[in-house]
């Protein structure tokens, strides 16, 4: 469904009291030096209700954003970096409270119709910035009212400060300040100290636009384990200690449908290789352990070059369970240090892999999750959201997962050229699973 979004406002929101001297630089890590120039997103959607904190009965959508607009100070002052801006070829962001935009808009849809119709790329529109884009600002926020009163909240930082971790726990905590809780911000900045950034020369160029469709899939519960038993029961996982993930077995299954998919493509040749990226939080495997809500970048993307037998398995890829067990098991935070801080050879690697996959000599596929995160508590006063999920995220052959809104299935969000994509739409077997989004045309009169 195609969204009309009309732009009412935007303002530069400044932190509540000025950042001191002392805190005017904020250093980078090395994560952050090597993270790619995207947004990463978060929108949440709630429905209109009479009253809110207090028994305010004012006009629900009004009373939402003036509550959004006067919390978002006191926020920004907590962590300096967002209203900052960057200076990349130094490998800092110079906190100057400048200040964050804040958008204010209207689309004249339902809100019910946006959760039940809208596929990720019709999202996008919600957000004040292009999320694939360079921008100078590190945060941005829109917030959105929609014809039946319900508003839309999306929030967006650079994931060259921080990651998707960062971005949700920051909503949360906003949304406790706005309830009056006291105490939510105790802020852990410790990035650079833990992976300090080193000297490399600054690219300053765009993140490359890939060319992909983007569709919402819902994993419903019995289907989630539909899937997880059969990854258990299959020979490969008789020596493991535990039963697979969902997570783990979604990915699997996921994978062997993209293999499918690809299977008898012309542009796909003998002589590639496959890749699949698995992202790890490092955060709870730090020693100690980080707090859940650190900021910054403390993720680990885990490479696997699946087996031929995984590979020549298009069905179910059974083998692939195996090796993202085996290999996220290895990630501890003194690997992660080791490897990040010590390794010579890292980026040298990096860049030939990457080199490859835009080259095409390397099939690359991207999957991570948000799954068990409290997505659905964030409350600023009226009530927790209906709906939160992610818009069109930035590369081909890319699958997020994340709660469904009922709280036991699973949504994902798949990335994939339309020709591919078509071709899992047409998948008897993936869609024996999964529940595509269906389009306004199809609802019944």
């Amino acid at each position: 469904m195609k969204l009309e979004v009309d732009i009412i406002s935007e303002e530069l929101i400044k932190p509540s009291t000025p950042t001191p001297p002392h805190l005017r630089h904020y250093s980078l890590s090395f994560i952050d030096q090597i993270t790619v120039h995207i947004y990463a997103p978060a929108l949440y959607f709630y429905q209109s209700t009479d009253t809110g904190v207090g028994g305010e009965d004012l006009d629900f959508a009004l009373a939402f954003k003036n509550r959004l607009r006067s919390t978002l100070p006191d926020v920004l002052s907590h962590y300096p970096p967002l209203a900052g801006r960057p200076n990349y070829a130094s490998s800092f962001i110079d906190c100057n409270d400048t200040g964050v935009p804040f958008r204010e808009a209207l689309v004249n849809s339902q809100l019910a119709d946006v959760i039940q119709f809208a596929q990720p790329d019709d999202l996008n529109r919600l957000f004040p910035v292009e999320l694939d884009r360079f921008n100078e600002e590190l945060m941005a926020v829109q917030f959105t009212e929609f014809a039946c009163g319900g508003v839309a909240v999306a929030s967006c930082i650079s994931h060259k400060i921080a990651d998707a971790m960062t971005l949700f726990s920051l909503n949360n905590n906003w949304a406790a300040m706005a309830r009056g809780v006291k105490g939510v911000f105790k802020p852990h900045m410790e990035g650079a100290k833990i992976f300090p950034p080193k000297p490399m020369s600054y690219d300053s160029a765009m993140t490359i636009v890939r060319n992909r469709v983007s569709r919402r899939f819902v994993f419903k519960q019995s289907k989630v384990e539909a899937i997880r038993t059969k990854y258990t029961e299959n020979q490969t996982m008789i020596n493991q200690n535990h039963q697979p993930s969902r997570i783990e077995s979604l990915t699997a299954f996921v994978y062997s449908r993209f293999l499918a998919a690809f299977k008898h493509d012309s542009e796909i040749r003998n002589d590639m290789s496959f890749l699949v990226n698995y992202t790890v939080n490092l955060r709870p495997k730090m020693n100690p352990p980080l707090p859940h809500d650190a900021f910054g970048n403390y993720y680990f993307n885990v490479m696997i070059f699946p087996s031929p037998e995984t590979l020549n398995d298009d069905e179910n890829c059974y083998g692939l369970v195996k090796q993202l067990r085996e290999e996220t098991n290895k990630i501890d935070g003194e690997m992660a240090k080791k490897f990040l801080n010590e390794d010579k050879e890292l980026m040298k690697t990096v860049k030939e892999v990457a080199s490859k996959v835009v080259s095409g000599e390397i099939v690359s596929c991207a999957f991570s999750s948000i799954c068990r995160f409290p997505l659905y508590d964030v409350d600023f006063g009226w009530g927790r959201p209906v709906w939160v999920t992610f818009p069109a995220l930035w590369f081909k052959n890319l699958v997020a997962f994340l709660d469904s809104k009922d709280g036991e299935g699973i949504d994902a969000i798949v990335h994939l050229e339309e020709r591919y994509m078509n071709k899992l739409e047409g998948d008897e077997v993936f869609m024996k699973y999964a529940t595509p989004i269906p389009t306004p045309s199809s609802r019944v009169a």
